[in-house]
C-alpha cells in the first residue's frame, strides 16, 4: 500500500466526481458508497502491477483510470450482492441500494469505454461475465457442492479474484507491454484473489 499511496489518496474523491459529476442521484449514491472506503486493494493491484510492468514507475493516466473503474465494478458487484441477500446494512451503515438504486456499473462501463483500448474492455467485459456466472453459482448450489473445495474455488475466483486477475493482465496491456508479461500479471493476480477470500 505504501509504494502507491500517493496515487491512491486521491481516489475515493476522483470516483465520486467520475460517478455524479452530471446525476445528483449518483453523486449522492457514491459519496454514500466511497465515504467508506476499504482498504482498496483492488485498485492498489492494479497501480502496483503497472509499476512493476514499467519498472517501478509510477501508472500513466489510464492505468490510475483503469484503478478508479476496477473500485467502481468492485462497488457495483456489492451493491448487487446487497440487492440479491436483500441485505439492509453493509458496514454498519444502510445499504446503498435501498437508498439509490444500482447505477454505479453502467458509469464505470461508460468510463472503461472511454479507454479506447478493445482488448482492455474485453477483459473487464470478461470479468463482469464471471462475477455474474460466480454469483448464480453461489445462488444455485446445492448443499453438497457448498461443501466441494474446487466448487468454492471455482466460485471464488469467478466473484472475487477474476475481478484482480484481469485487472492486473488489462494494467499491463495499457501501459504498452507485451502479452506475456500481462499475462504474468493475470495469474499473480488470480492467486492474490483466491487466497484474500
Amino acid at each position: 500500500f505504501a509504494l502507491v499511496q500517493p496515487q491512491l489518496r486521491p481516489l475515493d474523491s476522483s470516483i465520486r466526481e467520475l460517478v455524479g459529476t452530471d446525476h445528483p442521484v449518483l453523486a449522492a449514491a457514491a459519496h454514500h458508497f466511497f465515504e467508506r472506503a476499504g482498504k482498496r486493494f483492488r485498485p492498489t493491484l492494479v497501480l502496483l502491477s503497472s509499476a512493476a510492468a514499467a519498472g517501478g514507475d509510477p501508472a500513466d493516466a489510464r492505468q490510475q483510470r483503469l484503478a478508479e473503474i476496477t473500485e467502481m465494478i468492485h462497488a457495483a458487484s456489492l451493491l448487487h450482492d446487497d440487492v440479491i441477500d436483500v441485505a439492509d446494512t453493509r458496514r454498519g451503515a444502510k445499504t446503498a441500494h435501498r437508498i439509490y438504486g444500482n447505477k454505479v456499473a453502467a458509469r464505470a462501463s461508460l468510463l472503461l469505454a472511454r479507454l479506447k483500448d478493445v482488448q482492455v474492455v474485453e477483459l473487464l467485459a470478461t470479468v463482469i461475465e464471471e462475477m455474474v456466472q460466480g454469483e448464480m453459482m453461489q445462488v444455485r448450489a446445492l448443499p453438497q457442492q457448498l461443501l466441494e473445495f474446487e466448487h468454492y474455488v471455482d466460485k471464488t475466483y469467478r466473484k472475487t479474484a477474476a475481478l484482480m486477475s484481469l485487472s492486473c493482465e488489462a494494467a499491463v496491456l495499457l501501459g504498452g507491454k507485451p502479452p506475456d508479461h500481462a499475462e504474468a500479471l493475470r495469474a499473480y493476480g488470480r492467486h492474490l484473489g483466491i487466497a484474500y477470500q
